[in-house]
């Protein structure tokens, strides 16, 4: 009985996360992100890229998208709250798009370094 009950845990925790992952790929900026991921994996299979530069590339995708969710996140929990009355929403949301974007520059140095080894 304890084993089915943990099981049936396990299978409510991926049930809500494949819920949030669905409600998440909605976002505009969240598929935008997505969709420059696939290209750039495309693009390292059309290079022929290393298997490890592949992996690098999927890698730095992922830390780009889920970046970019966490900063989803963080902007659909500001816009509950009422920005007139706390300044401090507009200056945390800034930050969070500041942070994706590091990322994604960090990530699209790496991508084109690794990219021109192979032109």
């Amino acid at each position: 009985m304890r084993i089915y009950r943990l099981m049936m845990k396990i299978r409510n925790k991926f049930r809500y996360a494949a819920k949030g992952l669905k409600i998440l790929l909605k976002d505009s900026s969240v598929l935008l992100q997505t969709g420059i991921a696939v290209i750039a994996v495309a693009a390292s299979f059309l290079f022929h890229f290393e298997d490890y530069e592949k992996l690098a590339v999927f890698i730095l995708c992922v830390i780009v998208i889920g970046t970019e969710c966490v900063n989803s996140v963080v902007e659909y929990m500001a816009e509950q709250m009422d920005p007139a009355k706390d300044p401090a929403i507009g200056k945390i949301k800034d930050m969070m798009a500041g942070a994706v974007l590091c990322v994604s520059i960090g990530a699209l140095i790496a991508g084109v370094w690794m990219l021109l080894r192979h032109i």
